[in-house]
């Protein structure tokens, strides 16, 4: 009896359970197989997108790669050029140097030949060197006459490179003034006179004095003079002598 109720009680709800899981599954199928759907389109359009983005990151690479390519020919003609260009810089600068060179030496050989030029103008003037300085009757003394007193400033402890250069003197002229007295003139000259020509024709006038014991004048002549000879002419240590262009050029 017992056994009877139970079972009456129980079948019953097994039946409907069952039932409605049956037909519960329909519906929870469909929801699988609609997110496996929507799944695999997802997939397929990120696919589909990758691919694209493959295609143009592919695209940007190759274009890359033959910029880059481009990039190192222009690298290599540029550092071609520079070699080349460094080497031309090379050769003109030796160039340069040589024309330096050339045109130094051609300066030397035109002061050289002004000073030889105004040199010779110089030995047609001695008489006028010695008119304004109030002296007459005047005479330049030779190489040999100038050696002679050289070599007597030994006598007076002068050293040879000073004995030498006095030896070398411009011009040492030998003038007679009131009285018969005699005088010399140290002259030295240059195209354009500067402090050398005035310290030797002060230390030569100096030297004269020393030899002779007469009275000695310094004089400087030139074109052009500089700064250093203004202020020696103001303070009297030199006579200057000016020789102009138009003296220099041929008759």
């Amino acid at each position: 009896m017992v056994k009877s109720t139970l079972e009456a009680k129980t079948k019953p709800r097994e039946n409907t359970d069952m039932t409605e899981n049956a037909n519960d599954r329909p519906d929870r199928l469909d929801e699988i197989m609609n997110l496996l759907v929507g799944f695999i389109d997802e997939t397929r359009q990120f696919m589909a997108e990758q691919k694209q983005f493959n295609a143009k990151v592919t695209e940007d690479i190759s274009q890359l790669t033959d910029q880059v390519g481009q990039l190192t020919k222009d690298v290599g003609w540029l550092i071609d050029t520079v070699v080349w260009q460094s080497g031309e810089l090379a050769r003109q600068s030796r160039e340069l140097d040589r024309q330096s060179g050339e045109i130094a030496r051609l300066t030397d050989d035109v002061g050289q030949l002004k000073g030889f030029h105004v040199r010779a103008v110089a030995l047609q003037r001695t008489a006028s060197f010695a008119r304004r300085l109030g002296l007459a009757q005047f005479h330049v003394l030779s190489h040999e006459e100038t050696g002679d007193l050289a070599g007597r400033l030994a006598e007076h402890n002068i050293d040879e490179n000073d004995r030498q250069s006095f030896a070398a003197a411009d011009l040492i002229i030998e003038a007679h003034g009131d009285g018969r007295t005699k005088h010399y003139i140290a002259v030295e000259i240059s195209y354009t006179a500067n402090q050398d020509d005035v310290r030797r024709a002060v230390r030569n006038a100096r030297y004269l004095q020393l030899l002779t014991g007469n009275d000695t004048h310094a004089a400087v002549v030139g074109c052009e003079r500089t700064a250093d000879v203004d202020t020696a002419v103001a303070t009297g240590a030199v006579n200057w002598h000016y020789i102009s262009n138009r003296a220099m050029s041929p008759a």
